[in-house]
């Protein structure tokens, strides 16, 4: 079941991710798409606590995907237009080592929370620290490139 529950998310961002980004890219700012990204995670984590059954956690996992989609691709789009030719390099490289120091603290604390709180303590806890992204995300500067220095 899990297997055809992330297979499905697969096939979702396929699918749709890139047809969004075109139509997207000119009539969305990448930080406002960010935190609508956001937003619409935590109502998938929300959803986790609210829905009740497996075809639920399809429901969950089809507003996870578009979250993906909204958030993800902006968020490159955003570092890199934001970083500037010279910084570009740095930028992408502290994206990257904190999104897989995500990967690494994530099961870790995620799976001490379940043993200490429960399930639904940790999806409320994501549910609101996705709100709180989501207001820094709105925040952010406009994506265009700073003056940096080599």
């Amino acid at each position: 079941m899990i297997g055809l529950l992330l297979g499905a998310n697969g096939v979702l961002v396929v699918g749709c991710e890139m047809v969004f980004v075109n139509w997207a890219q000119n009539r969305i700012k990448p930080r406002f798409a960010i935190a609508l990204g956001c937003i619409v995670l935590a109502i998938s984590f929300a959803s986790l606590n609210l829905l009740d059954g497996v075809p639920n956690l399809f429901v969950s996992m089809g507003i996870l995907s578009i979250a993906e989609i909204l958030a993800m691709p902006f968020m490159i789009s955003w570092i890199t237009l934001r970083a500037g030719e010279a910084s570009r390099g740095r930028y992408l490289g502290i994206y990257a080592a904190t999104y897989a120091l995500g990967h690494i603290l994530a099961p870790i604390i995620g799976t001490r929370m379940i043993a200490g709180a429960g399930y639904a303590s940790l999806w409320w806890l994501c549910t609101g620290i996705a709100l709180v992204a989501a207001i820094g995300f709105s925040q952010l500067p406009p994506a265009t490139a700073r003056q940096s220095q080599p």
